[in-house]
């Protein structure tokens, strides 16, 4: 979304707009997956550099 906002490519930004759901389970487990995939990077990186 932000690249085609950047791009001023309206037609894709609205696109990726009207795919975004609006079922408050399907937000809550995508939600849930961005903040999981966020904790393994973090810990991935943490065993990295320690």
């Amino acid at each position: 979304m932000i690249t085609a906002r950047a791009a001023r490519d309206k037609a894709g930004f609205e696109a990726l707009r009207t795919a975004i759901p609006h079922d408050p389970a399907a937000v809550g487990a995508h939600v849930m997956g961005l903040l999981t995939l966020i904790a393994t990077y973090m810990r991935a990186h943490e065993m990295r550099t320690s």
